[in-house]
């Protein structure tokens, strides 16, 4: 089973708000947010 860094978590999401854009997705990234700045996430 493969585990994904934060940062690649991170850049997935941003990269699924970009093409799809659901609720998960914003909920998932405001999460993140919470834990690391935006400068760290991008």
């Amino acid at each position: 089973m493969r585990m994904y860094s934060v940062p690649d978590i991170c850049a997935m999401k941003c990269s699924a708000l970009l093409g799809r854009a659901v609720k998960k997705d914003y909920r998932d990234l405001a999460y993140l947010l919470k834990k690391y700045s935006l400068s760290e996430i991008l």
